[in-house]
């Protein structure tokens, strides 16, 4: 299990997907939570679109979070990018 996304500057994340409808990140959202893996929804705009990251993150370095990216693939399949977000 791992903490849920963080804005805080330095800390890593987890990219998941992004997703043009809200229900298909909605979906995969409660399907990582069966999991044990908190995530979030961050809407950003793409060009006159809407996109919805699927994030999970607040782990304190890149080994941290490539730990929980090599925990999740093998407890759901689901493949996912270590990312450090832009400084606020």
């Amino acid at each position: 299990p791992t903490p849920a996304a963080s804005a805080r500057p330095g800390a890593y994340l987890l990219q998941v997907g992004a997703f043009q409808e809200a229900a298909n990140a909605t979906q995969l959202q409660a399907q990582l939570l069966k999991h044990g893996f908190t995530s979030a929804v961050i809407p950003i705009a793409w060009g006159e679109k809407t996109l919805r990251l699927l994030q999970i993150g607040g782990f304190a370095d890149r080994s941290a979070a490539a730990e929980a990216a090599a925990a999740l693939q093998k407890d759901t399949g689901i493949a996912a990018l270590v990312q450090k977000p832009a400084a606020p």
